[in-house]
C-alpha cells in the first residue's frame, strides 16, 4: 500500500470527483492506492503513480500550472487534461507531445454480453515477439514483457496457431493494445476483446476506460457500440520517443 498525506489526497478527490467521467485515470489511480498526491488544491491536481512512474496532471490557470509542473522530478511519461501548458510541460519535462486521446469510460454496472469468450486467453512469453510485431506504440520490449508476465493481455483464437488479435491492460489501468490482424476484422474480434477486458474489469469492481488517439476512428466507434462515454476533451501524452 502506498500512503498519501490525508489533506491533498481529500483536495484531490474533491476536485476529481466533480466530473469522474474526465478524471476516470486518476480516479482508477486514487482507488487503486499506487499514487503519491504530489500536490492539489481547488484549481489542480498533480498525481505519480508509483508502479508506472508517470505523472498525471490536471490544471484550470496558469498560476496552478506552473505550481505543480514545479513538483514534477525525472519524469518518463506525463499525462496532462489541458493543452493551454503543454508547451511549457514538454519544456520542464524534456518529454514530447506523442499522442493527443479521446477517453472512452464504461459507466454502467452492467457486464456486457459474452462473446466467444471461450476463445480468449491470456497471452504468455511465448508471445511476445507476435504482439511486437503487430503493436506498433508499445514503448519497448521489456514493456510488453512486463505486461504479459503481469497476466494483463489476452489473446482472442479464431483458429489453430497465433492468435487473431489481442488486448491488454496498460499499467496505469487504462484498457488498450487492442489488434485484430486485417484479415481476421468484420468478424466482431474486437467486440469480443473488449467486452472479456471490460467484463474482467467491472469484476475487480475498476472503473473499464479506455484513452485512444483522436485519429483512431474505428476504435472510437467500436467504444461508442458497446456503450462507453467520449469525453469531449482530449488528454494529452508527453513520453519519451
Amino acid at each position: 500500500m502506498y500512503y498519501q498525506r490525508e489533506e491533498p489526497h481529500k483536495q484531490a478527490r474533491a476536485l476529481l470527483s466533480q466530473h469522474p467521467a474526465a478524471y476516470v485515470d486518476f480516479l482508477t489511480l486514487l482507488q487503486r492506492g499506487s499514487v503519491d498526491v504530489v500536490d492539489a488544491c481547488e484549481s489542480g491536481v498533480l498525481l505519480r503513480d508509483c508502479i508506472s512512474g508517470g505523472y498525471f496532471l490536471t490544471a484550470h490557470d496558469e498560476r496552478t500550472a506552473e505550481q505543480l509542473l514545479s513538483g514534477i522530478r525525472d519524469c518518463i511519461f506525463l499525462s496532462c487534461h489541458e493543452d493551454f501548458y503543454l508547451s511549457r510541460a514538454s519544456r520542464a519535462c524534456s518529454l514530447p507531445l506523442m499522442m493527443v486521446c479521446y477517453t472512452a469510460v464504461y459507466e454502467r454496472s452492467t457486464p456486457l454480453p459474452a462473446l466467444h469468450f471461450d476463445k480468449i486467453h491470456t497471452l504468455t512469453g511465448a508471445h511476445v515477439d507476435f504482439v511486437m510485431a503487430h503493436y506498433d506504440l508499445a514503448p519497448d520490449r521489456s514493456y510488453i514483457e512486463q505486461r504479459i508476465a503481469a497476466g494483463e493481455l489476452f489473446g482472442f483464437w479464431a483458429e489453430e496457431g497465433e492468435p487473431a488479435g489481442f488486448i491488454g491492460l496498460h499499467d496505469e489501468c487504462s484498457m488498450g493494445m487492442l489488434v485484430v490482424l486485417p484479415r481476421f476484422r468484420r468478424q466482431k474480434i474486437g467486440a469480443s476483446l473488449l467486452s472479456f477486458l471490460t467484463n474482467r474489469q467491472l469484476a475487480l469492481g475498476a472503473t473499464p476506460y479506455s484513452q485512444i488517439k483522436t485519429d483512431n476512428i474505428a476504435s472510437l466507434k467500436l467504444n461508442e457500440q458497446l456503450g462507453f462515454t467520449i469525453v469531449d476533451e482530449p488528454v494529452y501524452h508527453l513520453m519519451r520517443d
